[in-house]
């Protein structure tokens, strides 16, 4: 489970975000929206280890994630990507898609060398796959 507790972040002398809490239960999916600059990319950027709260804290089952480093979060399974308008006309269809879900099992199945890794769903997002996902 993901907690986000009483989080406030200031841009600027300005609140991005101001006592936000949310809870994301495994396996659940969930969908932040709102107008441009409500905070929805600042949240992620906290969550994630980009930025950090001046109050409240973030929690992963019981780590707490909220002074800890980005690649120590994304160590433990939490990590955002970046929007990418181009896609890679070398790659499929899934392949492109493939790349926002997993860049590390991409990279060691060798896509990147051109062998498909199409199929490698992880089975732990909810997705079948025909085939076994490559080594973590």
């Amino acid at each position: 489970m993901l907690l986000v507790d009483g989080v406030c972040i200031g841009m600027g002398g300005a609140s991005a975000v101001e006592d936000l809490s949310l809870e994301v239960r495994d396996h659940e999916v969930l969908g932040l929206i709102g107008p441009s600059g409500a905070g929805k990319s600042t949240l992620v950027d906290c969550v994630t280890g980009l930025c950090r709260p001046s109050a409240g804290r973030v929690l992963l089952g019981e780590q707490d994630l909220t002074r800890l480093a980005p690649h120590r979060i994304a160590s433990l399974g939490v990590a955002r990507t970046f929007q990418q308008p181009a896609l890679s006309p070398a790659l499929s269809v899934a392949e492109n898609v493939g790349i926002g879900l997993n860049p590390s099992a991409r990279c060691r199945a060798g896509c990147a060398s051109g062998s498909s890794w199409a199929g490698h769903w992880p089975s732990s997002r909810g997705c079948s796959s025909s085939t076994t996902p490559p080594p973590a």
